[in-house]
């Protein structure tokens, strides 16, 4: 969450806002004890080994076996050599 989202704080109190899907995706203002609060953003933070990263272009799970046929016939060809004049 970010902070713009989060609106006020009083030290007992936290505001937030977010957008309600359910509704039209309009956004609505929350409040929760700080202590619920936490609760709720904690439940959001990844364990130590847990994998977020997504992969996209030529990292993508579907595309990434096309890909690596073609990168292995570039790698294998020698690497072209622009000679300048002497």
């Amino acid at each position: 969450m970010s902070e713009v989202r989060i609106k006020d704080y009083t030290g007992e109190w936290v505001t937030f806002e977010y957008k309600d899907y359910r509704h039209g995706g309009s956004k609505v203002l929350h409040t929760l004890k700080t202590i619920d609060f936490i609760g709720r953003l904690i439940r959001h933070i990844p364990s130590h080994y847990f994998n977020v990263i997504r992969h996209f272009g030529i990292l993508a799970s579907r595309v990434k076996k096309q890909y690596k046929e073609i990168t292995d016939r570039v790698l294998e060809s020698p690497p072209e050599v622009d000679e300048a004049p002497n």
